[in-house]
C-alpha cells in the first residue's frame, strides 16, 4: 500500500504550468505529500503485524478492530488523491489496504462533490479499541498519523479527540472522535449541497453499507464549522 512517488519527477510531473512551464513548487508539494503518506502507511502496516503477532489467539477480534481502521485509512485516502489530482493535473497509482471495500468506493464516488466545498467531516469509532491496544497514548498517537497528512493536505484545521464513558478518565474510554473543521464555512451553500448529497446514489450505498455493520450516518449543519457528516459504528463485545 504505497504511492508511486515518481509520478511527480521534476522531468515528468504534470502540474500546473506557468507561461508553459512546469512549476517546481508544485511537483516538489506533491512528492513531500506522497512521501509522507507512504511514511503514514506504514505506521499502519506495522501495528497490524504487531497486533497479530501479539494476539494470535484473538484473530476474530484483531480482524474486526483493523476493518474499522483500514475504513478509517481508505476514507482518508481517497479524498487526499481527490485533492491531490484535481489540484495539481497528476493522476495518482495507489495500492489499497482492501480493493474490495464498498464502503471506501462508495465515499470515493461521492469525496468530489465536496472536494472544492468547505467541509467538516466527523468520524467517530465506537469499538472498544483499548481491548487489543490496551494504551490509551498508543491509541491517540496511531489514529493522529490517520489524520495529520488531510489536515495539511486540505488546508484544514483539525483535532483527534479521545471521549472517555465519564468524560474525564481515560482508562474507560468509550469512543474517539477524528475531526476536520474547515477554514472558511459557508453554511447556506454547504445547506444546500447537503440536502443534494442527501438525494444521490452515493448517500444511499454509503448508508446500506454503514447498516449492515450496525451504524449509522448522520449530516448536520454548524454556521462555525461547516458541514458535518458522521459515521458512527457500535462497540464489539470484547469475547
Amino acid at each position: 500500500m504505497a504511492i508511486d512517488e515518481s509520478v511527480f519527477s521534476d522531468q515528468h510531473s504534470v502540474a500546473p504550468q506557468k507561461n508553459g512551464k512546469v512549476s517546481p513548487e508544485c511537483g516538489k508539494f506533491a512528492r513531500e505529500i506522497s512521501h509522507e503518506i507512504n511514511t503514514r502507511l506504514g505506521i499502519i502496516k506495522g501495528s497490524v503485524a504487531f497486533l497479530r503477532e501479539i494476539l494470535p489467539d484473538q484473530e476474530p477480534l484483531v480482524e474486526k478492530h483493523l476493518a474499522i481502521i483500514e475504513h478509517a485509512a481508505n476514507r482518508g485516502i481517497s479524498f487526499l488523491r481527490q485533492v491531490i489530482e484535481s489540484s495539481l493535473g497528476v493522476s495518482l497509482n495507489f495500492a489499497r489496504i482492501d480493493p474490495g471495500n464498498v464502503l471506501r468506493q462508495a465515499l470515493e464516488t461521492v469525496a468530489p462533490r465536496f472536494s472544492r466545498d468547505p467541509i467538516c467531516f466527523r468520524f467517530e469509532i465506537q469499538p472498544s479499541l483499548l481491548a487489543i491496544y490496551g494504551d490509551f497514548q498508543q491509541l491517540h498517537q496511531i489514529l493522529t498519523s490517520l489524520i495529520d497528512v488531510l489536515i495539511e493536505a486540505l488546508g484544514c484545521e483539525g483535532e483527534v479527540t479521545l471521549r472517555s464513558m465519564d468524560g474525564t478518565s481515560e482508562d474507560k474510554v468509550q469512543f474517539v472522535t477524528m475531526e476536520l473543521l474547515s477554514l472558511h464555512p459557508s453554511s447556506e451553500a454547504i445547506v444546500l449541497s447537503m440536502m443534494d448529497y442527501r438525494k444521490s446514489p452515493g448517500f444511499a450505498i454509503v448508508k446500506s453499507v454503514v447498516a449492515q455493520h450496525q451504524g449509522s450516518v448522520s449530516f448536520g449543519s454548524d454556521p462555525e464549522k461547516g458541514t458535518r457528516i458522521t459515521l458512527v459504528f457500535p462497540a464489539y463485545d470484547k469475547g
